[in-house]
């Protein structure tokens, strides 16, 4: 799960959840419960909650045979019962949890625990296991407490609850107070239950407190075993509460540890007056390290504050009897020894070891035989141990290092001995593993320090506690340390999926490769930490690839490479939507599972699919003439020639007419590629010409159409023409839309304001309209034509203005258009083609004007999709759209002696706003044109050019502005520029603004042109990064770069630059060309009075540069005045004339700096003179100088 992921809320109603495993779910809980929930044979592992794993706010809580593990809650329990809740847990287990407010349960309200079992958990404030506050009742019954911790409570705190406990163990649980159970409750009852080997500073197994806030009223402990419980201060009860019943319970071995043998070291513990009552057999041992006295009594209960326990009244006369087992004592000194019967008590069979020290036996108070009954041995007596480990961390695959400080009593260094390590209790084995052997790893103790280094595995992952064991020797006891935290990560991984090519068409075979690196240290490694069923997986568009079978297909990689073949299904979609068309990505999604690593390791690459190409044949068409019915059969094929898949919507036109109910297309429906027709009624004809089927563009193939003139007909068709003079709209609409002429003439008379749109009649072949200077006003709402024919149309002398639609705001058409001495102003298309969309049609334009248009998409003024346009000495300004401030070409646009002035590719929080008046991805050529103030939000102030193919000859773009290529913008596209001039133009922004007149990611050539004064911060006239960059006989003067490349900044491969002249150009570094490309050759071209920080003329960093027979006149920088190579090879220099260059810095060179390898410089010329340090500065060079001749000026 992912963080804040919550699982299950449930308000209300009874809900039954069995057989189910929430892990690693992370942020608040993973169950929320005020309503009846059961859970069963479930389980909870590695959760870690603000409040814990299952809140039980109001409502009723069961949980039976179920495992909570490994979950961490930052307050409150892994479970919390609110002072509503009423919560039962049966049979039931609680494994290694931690909390910060109390561990596995928290509880306010009603808890009833059953029959299970908690062991190795820890709460960080109190209870280890169990915590209640303000309760009114807390049940446990037939339970177990294993190794729990907590500062209060190792296994259960009660703080101001009812707690009752039966029939229950607790072992080996540790805390500062009460190492099984703290209570300062309203009342405590434990009965039938074993407390053993728990220890605490007070209240080795059990701790009862009185405080002014809480306080137990009464508590009553009868019918238990205490068996080698250790503290401090009551090895088996430390209590302070007035009320304390403590009958036929069993005491053996607990032991009381203090280093001063005073009033305080006790089994039974009492701080406050009341009554005590005691009717019990006690064995015990007291160990005390310094001089002190040891008397009967005290040693085994102790009264603090004169209370009901002294004397007769303490015991109500059930003549206890008490065995001081063994008295120890470890210095020196002498000591007294008193061992005092009081009245009813009897002492016997003590045995008091001594270490070859004096001791005085003081017998006051004493039956006769006291000396008889009780015995003094002399003991060898072995020093007692601490041992200690630190939390550890480590990541799998890394070394460990485990250490243990081991020291005696006195903190004093242990000096032999060995530690036996252990991770969640399991032994480190002598292969420093958990597996694979039966034999401990034993690390020796040198100075009171154990330590080995071991390599964390699979095995430790989920290790949470390092304890360690000292094994003891002939001088010292052996010990266990306490529990450290222990945390093992998973190692770092990455991936990166690629295919062998990004674009691929249907059915055709995509190779996938994922590359896996080992990420953990910070650098990327394909070395990874092998796991059996390590395998990457695949999935395309969040579809996993399934082997035949149908299972997961899971590769192996091998050398940290996975690679796997996709066969592109028919029928994938190749753009997102039939209205943008724009071009879908398909996502390739590549994981890596191998439990050494963290989870989720993935990454995503995408490919596009090509629409698919159709063929369309029709075939049996057939038209009854007297009932005027058709029959058909079409069959539509993709490229491979397969039936297209899926459905094809169709429309059917006879004699170019679209068939039609009542003014809407009537459409027909193929059926995986089969469009089958049968008595389809259609109109009247007196010939049946063509019968034509014409389908839509879809997700996955491109429209297409096709006609067939092998028709059966009867009879025919009389043709006729008619001149039509219009001075209203509806006369001119009905002279549009009338079936009943064939060759049509429109004379308008008057203007005209339309109150329709208007779609031409299909069975009109040649329109002709005359505007004579007239206008048409669309009213802003509607379009002036729709020609949906193959119809010949031509519009003249006319003003079209105010017409609005979707696509042409206000001609649309798929025939034959041409308009003359027409003016096109104010028209909007809601998505292409502001006033003209061309859609696969053939539309000539000339002597026109089309200004003020908008499409709030693509192409402000025309839209050509696929067709073919001609425009001439026409004039297009202030026209705006998104993408095409004036035109948008995916078909054959040719443009000659036109104007494209002050248009817009605005911006609309897109990507891209390209092309401020042109924006073209077909094929483009533009002769003797004027672009001139045009302006592009991102890329291609005056054309952009994106995958097309665009020809520039005899024109002149200056004063354009985009943020990337101020005139020009090519992306994987053909650019050829010839004759042409780009001066003033700019790209503002930041470093990304490029290319002042010209950034290309495309093929780029250019002859015989002038780019003068243009900016940009990389490239101040031209940026180029892709290859096959030719730049001939061309002139760069006055062109800035804030940055590099005051004219040309180049990182492409094969560069010819040949006959050019740069003069007065400036940059930060190379004032007329930056290199950043390898096999650039540049040649009899002119470098003068070029400025730089750095590379007056040119700055190289690429290799297989060569300048050959050029002349550099008057280049200035403050390093190097004509040319610096830095760290690069294959450098040739040749045949070149250098004058009056200059360096600034005495330490730099006049001519040419040269940090490079394989070096050839020779038969060069030019001047030099002694106010500067050097002509040629060679710095770490290897080559080749020689025959250069440089005359000393002064």
């Amino acid at each position: 799960m992912n963080n804040n992921s919550k699982v299950l809320t449930i308000n209300s109603g009874n809900i039954k959840i069995n057989n189910l495993t929430i892990k690693n779910c992370l942020g608040s809980e993973a169950i929320f419960n005020d309503g009846e929930l059961t859970i069963s044979n479930s389980k909870f592992i590695n959760n870690s909650g603000a409040t814990g794993v299952i809140r039980n706010y109001d409502g009723n809580l069961t949980i039976i045979n179920s495992t909570l593990n490994n979950n961490k809650a930052l307050s409150g329990g892994i479970i919390h019962n609110y002072y509503g809740g009423n919560a039962k847990i049966i049979n039931s287990q609680f494994n290694n949890n931690y909390a910060l407010t109390a561990d596995a349960i928290y509880n306010n309200g009603l808890l009833t625990v059953k029959n299970s079992t908690f062991t190795d958990n820890y709460g960080a404030n109190a209870g280890g296991a169990i915590r209640t506050f303000n309760s009114l009742l807390n049940n446990i019954i037939n339970c177990t407490f294993n190794n729990n911790t907590s500062p209060s409570g190792g296994a259960i705190s009660s703080l101001e609850s009812n707690l009752n406990i039966s029939k229950s163990v607790f072992n080996n649980n540790v805390a500062n107070y009460g190492g099984a159970i703290e209570s300062n409750v309203t009342d405590f009852n434990i009965t039938q239950s074993s407390l053993n080997n728990n220890s605490a500073i007070n209240g080795g197994a059990i701790y009862l407190s009185n405080d002014e806030n809480y306080y137990t009223e009464y508590a009553k402990i009868n019918n238990n075993n205490f068996t080698e419980n250790k503290a401090k201060n009551g090895s088996v009860l430390s209590s302070s509460i007035e009320n304390v019943e403590f009958y036929n319970n069993t005491l053996k071995g607990n032991i009381v540890l203090n280093n001063s043998v005073d009033t305080d070291t006790k089994t039974l513990w009492v701080g406050t007056k009341g009554t005590f009552e005691v009717d019990q057999t006690m064995e015990g041992l007291i160990q005390g390290y310094e001089s002190g006295f040891i008397t009967f009594g005290d040693a085994m209960i102790a009264d603090m504050v004169n209370s009901y326990i002294s004397r007769k009244n303490t015991f109500l006369n059930n003549n206890p009897t008490f065995t001081i087992q063994e008295v120890t004592t470890y210095t020196s000194e002498s000591h007294q020894i008193e061992i005092e019967n009081d009245e009813g008590l009897k002492s016997k069979n003590n045995i008091i070891y001594y270490t070859n020290n004096t001791y005085d036996i003081i017998s006051e108070n004493m039956k006769t035989d006291f000396i008889k009954n009780n015995t003094l041995i002399n003991k060898t007596i072995k020093t007692n141990t601490k041992i200690t480990v630190s939390t550890v961390h480590a990541i799998i695959g890394n070394s460990m290092t485990l250490t243990a400080k081991v020291t005696d009593a006195n903190n004093n260094p242990v000096t032999n001995g060995y530690v036996i390590f252990k991770l969640n209790s399991i032994t480190i084995k002598d292969n420093k593993k958990l597996t694979g052997s039966s034999n401990a790893l034993k690390v020796y103790v040198n100075n009171g320090v154990a330590s080995t280094t071991v390599t964390a595995d699979l095995n430790m992952r989920y290790a949470q506690n390092l304890t360690a064991v000292y094994s003891g020797s002939s001088t010292y006891n052996a010990s266990r340390s306490n529990n450290a935290k222990a945390q093992i990560s998973q190692r770092n991984a990455s991936i990166v999926v690629t295919s062998n090519v990004k674009t691929i068409k249907q059915g055709q075979t995509l190779t996938i490769t994922a590359r896996v690196y080992d990420t953990t240290d910070g650098k990327r490694s394909t070395t990874l930490i092998p796991y059996e069923d390590e395998f990457v997986y695949f999935k395309v568009n969040g579809i996993t690839l399934k082997d035949s079978k149908g299972n997961m297909q899971k590769v192996k990689p091998v050398n940290g490479t996975a690679t796997i073949k996709y066969t592109i299904p028919l029928g994938l979609s190749g753009v997102t939507d039939g209205k943008t068309f724009n071009v879908k990505n398909h996502t390739i999604l590549a994981g890596y599972y191998n439990k050494n690593y963290q989870a989720e390791v993935r990454n995503t690459s995408t490919f596009q699919v090509e629409r698919s190409n159709i063929t369309i044949t029709i075939t049996n068409a057939t038209v009854n003439n007297k009932t005027h019915k058709l029959s058909l059969t079409a069959t539509i094929k993709d490229y491979l020639g397969n039936k297209v898949l899926g459905p094809n919507k169709c429309v059917v036109k006879v004699n170019g007419a679209t068939l039609k109910n009542g003014t809407q297309p009537i459409y027909y429906f193929a059926s995986n590629g089969v469009l089958e027709l049968k008595d389809i009624s259609i109109p009247a004809y007196n010939n049946y010409n063509s019968i034509e089927v014409v389908t839509q563009d879809r997700l996955s193939y491109k429209s297409q159409r096709n006609t067939t003139n092998n028709i059966k007909v009867v009879g025919n068709v009389k043709t006729t023409s008619k001149t039509y003079d219009v001075s209203d709209f509806d006369t001119l609409h009905s002279a549009l839309t009338s079936s009943q002429y064939k060759d049509v003439i429109v004379n308008l008379k008057s203007n005209i304001k339309l109150k329709g749109n208007t779609e031409l009649n299909t069975g009109i072949k040649t329109l002709n309209i005359n505007g004579n200077r007239k206008s048409i006003d669309g009213d802003n709402k509607y379009q002036f034509l729709d020609i949906e024919s193959q119809a010949n149309v031509t519009i003249k002398n006319i003003k079209i203005n105010n017409c609005n639609s979707s696509y042409g705001g206000a001609i649309y058409s798929v025939g034959n258009l041409a308009i003359k001495n027409t003016t096109l102003k104010n028209n909007i298309a809601k998505y292409y083609g502001g006033a003209i969309y061309n859609f696969k049609g053939n539309v000539t334009i000339i002597n026109s004007t089309l200004n003020n248009n908008i499409a709030n998409e693509r192409g402000a003024t025309i839209e050509n999709w696929e067709g073919i346009m001609t425009i001439s000495n026409s004039q297009f300004s202030n026209n705006i759209a998104v993408v095409g401030g004036a035109i948008e070409n995916r078909g054959t646009l040719t443009m000659t002696n036109t104007t494209l002035n002050n248009n817009t590719a605005k911006t609309d929080g897109g990507a891209n706003q390209d092309g401020g008046a042109i924006q073209n991805s077909g094929t483009l050529t533009i002769t003797n044109c004027l672009l001139s103030n045009n302006h592009a939000y991102t890329c291609g102030g005056a054309i952009s050019n994106r995958y097309g193919n665009s020809t520039i000859n005899n024109s002149t773009l200056n004063n354009n502005e985009a943020e990337y290529g101020g005139a020009i913008f090519n992306y994987e596209g053909n650019i050829s520029i010839k004759n042409s001039t780009l001066n003033n133009n700019t790209v503002s922004g930041d470093e990304y603004a490029r290319g002042g007149a010209i950034a290309s990611s495309g093929k780029l050539t250019i002859n015989n042109s002038t780019l003068n004064n243009n900016q940009a911060y990389d490239g101040g006239a031209i940026y180029y990064d892709y290859a096959d960059l030719y730049i001939n006989t061309c002139t760069f003067k006055n062109n800035y770069a804030l940055h590099t490349g005051g004219t040309v900044y180049n990182s492409a491969n094969n560069s010819i630059l040949k006959n050019n002249t740069f003069i007065n150009n400036r940059a930060e570094f190379g004032g007329a060309i930056y290199n950043a490309g390898n096999n650039v050759n540049i040649s009899n071209s002119s470098f003068t009075s070029n400025i730089a920080d750095i590379s007056g003329a040119i700055d190289n960093e690429g290799n297989n540069l060569k300048i050959i027979k050029s002349r550099f006149t008057n280049n200035q920088a403050q390093y190097a005045g004509a040319i610096r190579s830095l760290e690069c090879n294959n450098i040739n220099i040749t045949d070149n004339v250098f004058k009056c260059n200059k360096a600034d810095d005495p330490d730099s060179t006049e001519v040419v700096e040269m940090d490079s390898s394989n070096v050839t410089i020779k038969n060069n010329t030019g001047d030099t003179t002694s106010k500067y340090y050097q002509t040629i500065y060679l710095l770490d060079m290897t080559g080749t100088v020689a025959n250069n001749k440089f005359i000393d000026l002064n």
